[in-house]
């Protein structure tokens, strides 16, 4: 790797991919907390069981395949969006935009069908317009909700008390 660090090298991937999973080995205990600026997976200590290893290997991909996409077509490209990155969707006339941290992508569909093609109970429409994210809700207040890039996105009536549920089941398993 020749003058950096593995950390440096974990900073840059980050800096592009939150997703993927790092595993550090060192044979400096010391070194292990670093790990945390940057989302490691792991540390193996040197030296690395067979056992070990494989250990780390397999929790690596089972993370990496339980997580679920969503494709968009924008026409010039398609795009696979991790749904957890997603923090809603808003409808504009005939087009669609997906909000996440990073991006926005912006596509031709109306809100049954992504919410058919999503197939995830922590998605939902709130209004018209969007669909949101239940993992991405920082607040609600009467009639709306506030998102994790501070967006407040409007409530129906009709919607509010099944946003609030799942807001709080969501909520109440992760704890």
């Amino acid at each position: 790797m020749g003058k950096m660090t593995g950390l440096e090298l974990a900073t840059l991937i980050r800096k592009t991919n939150n997703n993927i999973a790092i595993v550090f080995t060192t044979n400096m205990k010391e070194y292990v907390f670093r790990g945390y600026a940057v989302d490691a997976m792991q540390y193996l200590v040197k030296p690395i069981s067979k056992t070990d290893c494989f250990k780390c290997l397999n929790k690596a991909y089972q993370s990496n395949k339980a997580k679920k996409y969503y494709l968009v077509n924008d026409l010039e490209k398609i795009f696979k969006i991790a749904h957890e990155d997603i923090i809603y969707i808003e409808k504009y006339l005939h087009s669609a935009t997906i909000i996440t941290m990073d991006q926005q992508y912006t596509f031709r569909k109306t809100v049954a069908k992504i919410l058919e093609e999503l197939n995830d109970e922590l998605f939902m429409k709130c209004h018209k317009s969007y669909i949101i994210n239940i993992r991405h809700i920082e607040a609600m207040t009467k009639n709306s909700v506030i998102m994790s890039n501070n967006k407040e996105i409007p409530l129906t009536k009709d919607s509010v008390s099944e946003v609030n549920n799942r807001f709080k089941r969501y909520n109440t398993n992760r704890v």
